[in-house]
């Protein structure tokens, strides 16, 4: 992915961490993370898409 800066508008959300101490089915501790974020264009300026044929 790439992207032009001055051409970009970001929303970076907040990382929510999660976990499940001493699970009895995993035998262990799980810890796990969520983050959102979304990067979008101000304008249609440079705006493109690469596409190529269908594969079976």
């Amino acid at each position: 992915m790439a992207f032009y800066a001055k051409e970009v508008m970001k929303a970076d959300g907040e990382i929510y961490m999660y976990y499940t101490e001493d699970d009895p089915k995993e035998r262990g501790t799980i810890v796990g993370f969520d983050k959102r974020f979304v990067a979008l264009p101000v304008r249609g300026k440079g705006v493109g898409a690469i596409v190529s044929a269908s594969v079976e």
